[in-house]
């Protein structure tokens, strides 16, 4: 299987997608160990990874 930049955008929307779908879990274990905004936080990171997969599918830039 070859990575292409196709794959590779598939593979981070999927992460994203995952990273969001467990926000309210990731906080609720956080919560139990520290200040409960993992899920938060994490959900901000998944949003960046969605902007940059549209600017990387509108631009010819390469992974180095």
């Amino acid at each position: 299987m070859i990575l292409d930049k196709t794959r590779w955008s598939a593979m981070f929307a999927c992460t994203a997608r995952r990273m969001k779908e467990n926000k309210t879990l990731l906080s609720e274990i956080d919560s139990k160990f520290g200040d409960g905004d993992h899920g938060v936080t994490i959900a901000k990171i998944a949003d960046i990874f969605e902007v940059a997969i549209e600017e990387w599918k509108n631009n010819d830039w390469t992974i180095k």
